[in-house]
């Protein structure tokens, strides 16, 4: 076979163009080597790219759950049941009944019956999937709050939340948030401790939004689902195959091999060509990612500072409402408060340094004047320091319902909502009132009842009352309830004291007076245009009262029976006669202790009255000035007696007993700790005479005092802290330490005579004695003589 080439194939190489069989090698290496490089570059970003998706959905999922379970438990007005073995908390709130459960890596929330206290027949919707825990702690103050204690100690809920990654790690990210419920009538305290939470830092990028499907924050779930290192491999695969395509086609047949090139020039070129179209298609592809996890992060940015923004208003309206200023710059009343309600509402507030801005709705639950009015003005024109609340309403006749302006009742007959005009006040305006005093709604029971401790109170209207979490007075008190559904209140409480038991009367003449009650929302915005969030916060509160205008209270207890006093803890009593008036007499001393003092206490009965001390005591922030008055006084004397008879149950000679103590006992606690005021006269001789009144309790002998005291070591222990002497108790008194002091001494008789000798004293520094050196020897016949006393007053 002749392998030499023949003239024409020699020609026709001669004037073919294209690319030597080195080029098209030396092009293949070159591609080979940019690929796995740019291979490389891609598949590691695509990775980083997926994770930060991963990180994203995390976060996402996350942050909308533990925000639903925020708001819901922020709202809480009781906690039904909780579970801690198969995580779920069972509550109510505005909504009703809910509940948050853990089950099957899933956490659900579930809408349940008034009287569910199981989750029995519930479902519920999934917030979240693959949760590897899920806790609930509750706390009182800094120490913990255990289910069914008292829902007002219930201060703080903090929320533990672990979401498991896909890709099997095994830690999973926690998310944690700490919940002050707005709806307890709680008193706060020491939040509790809490811990830095996991965050997802040690997995690369963190990337959280709040995007929903469809919306421009929703890019990164689509460009995540186009683009994988499975993708980029492919792709990569098909251009150097492409590429390779024209080497393999050349060396199987060489013969051919020549006239293939010259049959398909460019062929190698436009492998190159392509190639290139796909690093550039793939380089284009990084950069939307990187755009894309950038803006979502950005929206995500916004959306958490729009929170904070709205928060921000809140603040800011209640700064404005508890420090207006009247016209003299000084704290204002009710009036300049309620003026910079209604300056605010709907009022948008921009922050400095592109900060933001705020937008602030106010819907007070109760009326204001509008206008100055005169004396006797029958007619009465009304406004809202805001907006009118959706769920407020006057009726339109007076029959069911009246205005408290000033503590002054009123009634009326025709209210006009459109124009806020109230027509025929009975009486008229007992004094001026000016623009923006306050206007309470007052309403009326539906029937005579019994109003309890948690118990309801249904009225003959209702519909301006708030819906959750309002207060109400009657005679002076606050109460406050949980709900008003339709016209009845329910699960009342003493607002100051909820523990306290009460049982009050009440008929369709009581009124039944609404405290002033907000609605506050505010709106936060940050950012612009695609990337703009906006957020809403809802406040409903009660406003603070005003310790100026505090309704003052007084119990006055004229004995005429025993009705409103509870059983004597020690001692007994009865009604008896005090100078012709009734009167509480002790009749009988008892003590739980053989070695201890017999004594008597009797109390009221707090059920019995509608006065309510340990609200006096939380509404002075825990601090309490006693205004009490009792007439204490002793049996008609009897015949004088003598100091010196050795009868310590006698009498002394101004005819009364020789020993009594009778007061009042404040700050007594159940461990009989307390402090006491009153009238006494005992010995505070040792060894002790049998007074009945410990020593300690007795600044000065045989001397009518009134003393301060105090019983500490639950009944133990007993000491006096203050005193004074009655006046006119005192007829001579000499302690010899202060010289003769007028003393002369006699020597007739037997010759001895009285000196002052500091070596005979039992108490103090000196003495007088006949005896300074020895014994007594039966001087009968000396004495001492001192000035002249005048008994005529």
């Amino acid at each position: 076979m002749n392998n030499e080439p023949t003239n024409e194939t020699e020609a026709g190489m001669s004037c073919e163009k294209g690319f030597t069989l080195i080029e098209v090698v030396a092009s293949l290496v070159i591609v080979g080597i940019m690929a796995a490089i740019a291979g490389m570059g891609i598949v590691t970003g695509t990775r980083g790219y997926l994770q930060s998706k991963e990180n994203a959905h995390i976060a996402q999922k996350g942050q909308v759950a533990m925000n639903r379970i925020h708001r819901e438990l922020m709202e809480l007005t009781g906690i039904a049941a909780v579970n801690t073995t198969d995580p779920y908390v069972i509550f109510d709130n505005p909504v009703g009944r809910q509940a948050f459960a853990l089950a099957g890596g899933n956490l659900r929330l579930h809408r349940l019956s008034a009287a569910a206290s199981d989750l029995s027949g519930s479902t519920g919707d999934i917030l979240t999937d693959q949760v590897a825990a899920f806790t609930v702690s509750y706390f009182k103050g800094s120490q913990p709050w255990t289910f069914g204690e008292d829902i007002d100690l219930l201060s703080a809920i903090t929320v533990n939340l672990g979401v498991q990654r896909r890709e099997g790690s095994a830690t999973a990210v926690n998310f944690t948030t700490t919940i002050h419920p707005r709806n307890t009538n709680n008193f706060g305290g020491v939040p509790p401790d809490s811990t830095e939470p996991q965050t997802l830092r040690e997995y690369g990028c963190f990337v959280t939004t709040s995007a929903v499907p469809g919306s421009a924050g929703s890019r990164i779930a689509s460009v995540a689902a186009s683009w994988s290192p499975w993708w980029a491999a492919l792709l990569l695969a098909a251009a150097i195959t492409s590429a390779m395509r024209c080497v393999r086609r050349r060396r199987l047949r060489p013969q051919q091999a020549a006239a293939g090139i010259s049959g398909q020039r460019g062929n190698v070129l436009v492998g190159l060509i392509v190639t290139m179209l796909v690093f550039a298609a793939m380089a284009a592809g990084m950069v939307s990612m990187t755009a894309t996890s950038t803006t979502s992060q950005v929206a995500s940015n916004n959306t958490s500072r729009a929170y904070y923004v709205a928060e921000s208003g809140f603040r800011y309206a209640a700064s404005q409402y508890l420090n207006a200023l009247d016209a003299n710059g000084r704290y204002g009343s009710e009036d300049e408060k309620n003026a910079a309600l209604e300056s605010m509402h709907s009022r948008t507030y921009n922050i400095s340094g592109d900060g933001g801005q705020f937008q602030v709705e106010i819907y007070p639950h109760y009326l204001t004047v509008n206008g100055d009015h005169i004396l006797n003005a029958s007619v009465l024109q009304s406004k809202f320091s805001g907006g009118q609340p959706a769920d407020f309403s006057m009726p339109t006749l007076g029959s069911t319902a009246k205005l408290s302006i000033n503590g002054n009742i009123y009634s009326y007959f025709t209210y006009n909502q459109g124009s806020g005009i109230f027509n025929s006040l009975s009486p008229g305006l007992v004094e001026p009132v000016y623009d923006n005093a306050v206007i309470r709604p007052v309403g009326m029971p539906a029937a005579s009842t019994t109003m309890s401790k948690n118990g309801t109170l249904p009225l003959a209207y209702g519909f301006f009352f708030p819906e959750i979490s309002g207060k109400f007075r009657i005679d002076g008190v606050t109460y406050a309830y949980k709900k008003r559904n339709g016209n009845v209140l329910t699960d009342i409480t003493d607002a100051n004291d909820p523990d306290r038991t009460f049982s009050i009367s009440v008929t369709t003449a009581t009124d039944v007076i609404v405290e002033p009650y907000l609605q506050v929302r505010t709106t936060g915005t940050v950012g612009q245009g695609d990337l703009a969030a906006t957020r809403e916060i809802v406040y409903n509160t009660p406003l603070p009262g005003d310790p100026e205008k505090a309704f003052k209270v007084e119990y006055y207890d004229p004995f005429d029976d025993d009705q409103n006093m509870a059983a004597a803890t020690y001692g007994s009593f009865a009604i008896g006669d005090a100078g012709g008036d009734s009167a509480l007499k002790v009749t009988g001393l008892s003590t739980s202790n053989p070695l201890s003092p017999k004594a008597a206490l009797i109390a009221t009965n707090s059920t019995k009255l509608n006065v309510n001390f340990a609200s006096a005591h939380r509404f002075g922030g825990r601090f309490l000035s006693y205004d009490a008055q009792a007439k204490i006084g002793l049996d008609e004397p009897l015949t004088a007696g003598s100091w010196s008879d050795f009868n310590e149950e006698g009498n002394a000679p101004d005819g009364f007993p020789k020993y009594f103590a009778a007061g009042i006992a404040f700050r007594l606690d159940q461990n009989l700790n307390t402090y006491g005021i009153g009238f006494m006269r005992g010995s505070n001789e040792f060894p002790p005479l049998y007074d009945n009144i410990g020593t300690e309790l007795v600044p000065t002998d045989q001397v009518p005092i009134v003393t301060l005291w105090q019983q500490t070591g639950s009944g133990a222990s007993q000491d006096w802290l203050a005193y004074a002497v009655l006046p006119g108790s005192i007829i001579f008194a000499d302690n010899a330490e202060s010289g003769n002091a007028g003393w002369t001494a006699n020597t007739a008789g037997d010759g001895a005579e009285w000196t002052l000798a500091a070596n005979r004293a039992n108490s103090g520094l000196s003495a007088w004695t006949t005896s300074p050196t020895g014994s007594y020897g039966g001087y009968a016949g000396s004495y001492a003589d001192g000035e002249n006393i005048t008994l005529t007053s």
